[in-house]
């Protein structure tokens, strides 16, 4: 099983923007942006703990950026 498989393997799982950064080889500012547009669901615990939606990632790598 690939990386990105062990990634998705939890249903509903939570991932840190770092890992995010990870799992899709783009930098921080680029992952903002992807969440200020709507295409990275996040969750956020207070005001400065955000986790990204697993979901949201294996449906930007499967349906792409555009």
């Amino acid at each position: 099983m690939s990386s990105i498989e062990n990634v998705f393997a939890a249903s509903g799982r939570l991932l840190t923007v770092k890992e995010t950064l990870a799992v899709l080889r783009i930098g921080r500012t680029k992952a903002y942006q992807l969440i200020g547009e709507g295409k990275l669901q996040v969750v956020k615990f207070g005001q400065r703990t955000t986790r990204v939606k697993a979901e949201s990632v294996e449906c930007l790598i499967t349906n792409g950026i555009a």
